[in-house]
């Protein structure tokens, strides 16, 4: 692309077989992200119950605990995402007009 060009929003670029293709993958995607961490606890929940007679009901407060970082790391993961795009398109913008911030 050209300094001159205008970029055309990504919903412009992609045609409408690959809009299908990428919403079904993100459906699935989902669905099996949210259904996974059902799976991994329920195992390891069983795990601890037969191999250490573990209660159920102290696995579910372990559970519980560990879940308050895990809310924390998503909160922290998307501000540093969020910096991350800003200094990115910060230099995209440095490189579109390279006179102005050559000089300063």
């Amino acid at each position: 692309m050209t300094s001159g060009e205008i970029a055309k929003p990504l919903t412009q670029v992609l045609s409408p077989e690959t809009k299908n293709i990428v919403g079904k993958l993100s459906v699935l995607f989902s669905v099996d992200s949210f259904a996974g961490g059902f799976v991994i606890q329920s195992i390891v929940s069983f795990w601890f119950f037969t191999k250490f007679g573990v209660e159920l009901t102290t696995l579910s407060y372990i559970f519980s605990v560990a879940g308050v970082p895990t809310a924390f790391s998503f909160l922290a993961s998307s501000k540093i995402a969020e910096e991350g795009t800003a200094s990115q398109e910060l230099r995209i913008y440095q490189e579109m007009s390279p006179r102005q911030y050559r000089h300063h």
